[in-house]
């Protein structure tokens, strides 16, 4: 099961740097929503593996609804990001750039501290974190 788990950090934590060269090679908007997908992806693989460890009992009530939480808020504001992107895509607008750019770099932060919350749980393969 540590590997499992092991496994899930690695392929999040290679995402993240694919998306990193995505957005050198690529307009603003298309490498816009290449990082969009990508954190969606690597969020959702880990609310998938939380998921999982819940289901076999190895994480609390607790961790699963703070999990719920933090992923809900970075959910909304990814989501906010997406919305804010997708007029300037349209429209061009300076200020639904300036929007998104904004979005974005807090919906980074909230997916930061979602990783950093569930990550001990996945790395010790679902063992109850004090």
């Amino acid at each position: 099961m540590i590997k499992r788990y092991s496994v899930l950090v690695a392929m999040i934590t290679l995402s993240l740097v694919v998306c990193l060269g995505l957005i050198a090679c690529a307009t603003f908007t298309k490498s816009a929503y290449q990082a969009g997908a990508m954190s969606k992806a690597g969020f959702e693989l880990t609310m998938t593996g939380m998921g999982e460890l819940y289901k076999e009992g190895f994480i609390k009530d607790t961790v699963r609804d703070e999990t719920i939480k933090l992923g809900k808020a970075y959910k909304d504001l990814h989501n906010s990001a997406i919305e804010a992107l997708a007029r300037y895509k349209e429209k061009g607008s300076p200020t639904d750039k300036q929007a998104y750019l904004q979005l974005a770099s807090e919906a980074s932060v909230l997916l930061a501290k979602f990783l950093n919350y569930v990550r001990p749980y996945l790395l010790d393969g679902g063992k109850e974190v004090p």
